[in-house]
């Protein structure tokens, strides 16, 4: 099982989402880092290198993971089964959920805002980065959300493109279904 160690000082760590399902092609180079900022919350930043990323869903709450789009599943306590899923693609759109499983509620559903997006892109690449605050996971936890170093969590990140010839399905954690709600294989995420 991967562990990664989320920064709160100097520069956080890149990870790689190299572990493509072979019910698809392999995908793209995909980057990322987590940074946990006190009193803020985790800045995350993801980067894929494809060119020309796929692009249909314009709306927040829709079914992003059929255009290009990246993923970060965070699950910040071990005695809860839920966790909080993002998922945007190359417009910032972003489809975001709290729950224990597949059924699951949106953030805006439960009547709170989304995190919002910055959207990178250039002609090797493009990246999203957001914050995913101490205050949004204190209202979905219904507990404090202040970490110290040491705080051990789960979690996964994503690269998808489902509608678009050829699909794949990528994650840094490996998978062992074509499924990425799937808690038991989240790797380790330990605060430093």
């Amino acid at each position: 099982m991967n562990t990664y160690l989320v920064c709160t000082t100097g520069e956080p760590q890149w990870f790689s989402i190299e572990n493509s399902r072979p019910e698809g092609a392999a995908a793209p180079k995909t980057e990322g880092c987590m940074r946990y900022i006190p009193g803020e919350g985790f800045q995350v930043t993801m980067r894929c290198y494809e060119q020309n990323p796929a692009l249909s869903y314009t709306q927040p709450d829709d079914p992003v993971c059929k255009d290009s789009c990246m993923e970060c599943f965070l699950k910040c306590f071990a005695d809860s089964p839920d966790y909080i899923n993002v998922e945007v693609n190359s417009a910032g759109v972003m489809k975001c959920g709290f729950g224990p499983g597949r059924e699951r509620n949106t953030v805006r559903g439960l009547g709170f805002a989304q995190p919002k997006v910055t959207v990178t892109k250039n002609d090797t690449y493009w990246q999203i980065s957001y914050v995913i605050s101490e205050g949004l996971l204190e209202s979905l936890y219904q507990r404090p959300c202040h970490f110290a170093a040491g705080h051990k969590m789960q979690g996964n990140f994503y690269k998808c493109r489902e509608e678009v010839l050829p699909p794949h399905w990528a994650s840094w954690s490996k998978v062992e279904r074509l499924d990425f709600h799937t808690p038991e294989f989240f790797g380790q995420l330990k605060i430093v």
